[in-house]
């Protein structure tokens, strides 16, 4: 039976040789890992984040509901950018995006950068206020009464309604004569002009019953999510005096029978391509503006390349471009893209976007 002092390991300074060997493989692995992740991280550079509305505001990072706000995040150098609008929508990438709030409160707003550098900044949001005083201390549209959009783009067309019976409808836009009086359950304008407008609804002739509606113009085109004021349903008009069950025979043979209103001509719905296809028929000569106008509202706009054209003919000629030897040498124009923005009821489109090179 061997002895228990013949025991033993080699050992150096005290400690066994494979204990050395282990705390020297550990130092190496974790010398190569800090080396590595210096060598793959990047600097996390100074970002600055701005926001803008669609209107100027008396007070910083304090926006409305539905507007279109532009947050963007200022770096020197080119990265990837996420943001956290705080109110649960889906994560948006990129270093310049647009969002819109679609109620009211205090919103944090978080943009990471490469996925480790953190900036945010705060903003309130409030419902649109009145554009005047006195259409302050006057009564707010309720729910139903006056549906359309908040905001808008100059140049777009923009269409009201009312659920609310009455004998008269009058809608006017306050305080600027540039807009005549409307009647009728349903409207439509077309701001040109960026800015705040008032629209008012009186029924019946009556001061008791007038409401109103704050609408912001911008420059460009808005990115307002939910319900599209231009494909509201139509609403039923209410029954003329005299008609219904109350109405007795007496009453029908004393009263001699209305004229029904002409039904309204239904446009027929042409897909995208095939307006596409059209338009590019009419550059190649092969078809004339009049194949597509038949489809076109009263009044109707064309946007082509970002610029609205009050008709089909005048994009027509700015879609002829350069004349003569310069045409030759730069080719026809080619359409990339067309979408048909349409009138609820009729079909007719009031706008038609066209992106072309």
């Amino acid at each position: 039976m061997p002895q228990l002092s013949r025991i033993y390991s080699r050992n150096r300074m005290g400690m066994d040789n494979r204990v050395w060997l282990t705390l020297i493989l550990t130092v190496i692995l974790s010398a190569g890992l800090l080396g590595f992740r210096m060598a793959t991280t990047e600097p996390c550079y100074d970002v600055r984040l701005s926001l803008k509305g669609v209107v100027d505001h008396p007070y910083m990072h304090h926006y409305f509901v539905g507007e279109s706000i532009i947050f963007q995040a200022g770096m020197k150098h080119q990265q990837e950018v996420t943001w956290n609008f705080g109110d649960g929508s889906t994560i948006a990438r990129g270093s310049k995006v647009t969002h819109s709030y679609h109620s009211e409160g205090n919103f944090l707003v978080t943009a990471t950068v490469n996925g480790r550098c953190l900036q945010s900044v705060n903003v309130r949001i409030s419902s649109l206020a009145l554009a005047t005083p006195e259409a302050s201390s006057a009564a707010v549209a309720a729910p139903g009464v006056i549906i359309g959009k908040d905001f808008a783009a100059a140049g777009e067309l923009a269409i009201y309604q009312t659920e609310a019976v009455a004998g008269a409808y009058e809608w006017t836009i306050e305080n600027n004569a540039a807009f005549p009086p409307k009647a009728g359950n349903k409207v439509s304008y077309s701001f040109t002009e960026p800015g705040s407008y008032v629209l008012k609804l009186k029924l019946d002739n009556d001061e008791a019953k007038v409401y109103r509606k704050a609408i912001v113009i911008s420059m460009n085109p808005v990115d307002v999510k939910g319900p599209n004021a231009d494909e509201l349903p139509p609403l039923p008009l209410p029954a003329p005096p005299g008609e219904g069950p109350a109405a007795g025979a007496e009453a029908a043979e004393n009263n001699p029978v209305a004229t029904p209103a002409p039904v309204e001509k239904k446009i027929e719905l042409i897909p995208d391509p095939i307006l596409k296809n059209q338009l590019q028929d009419v550059i190649d000569g092969k078809e004339t503006m009049e194949s597509l106008a038949q489809y076109m509202c009263p009044g109707g706009k064309v946007k082509g390349n970002g610029t609205i054209y009050a008709n089909l003919n005048l994009f027509g000629e700015a879609l002829k471009g350069k004349k003569g030897v310069l045409k030759v040498f730069s080719g026809k124009r080619k359409i990339k893209s067309v979408h048909a923005n349409r009138e609820v009821g009729s079909n007719c489109i009031f706008r038609l976007d066209v992106e072309y090179k």
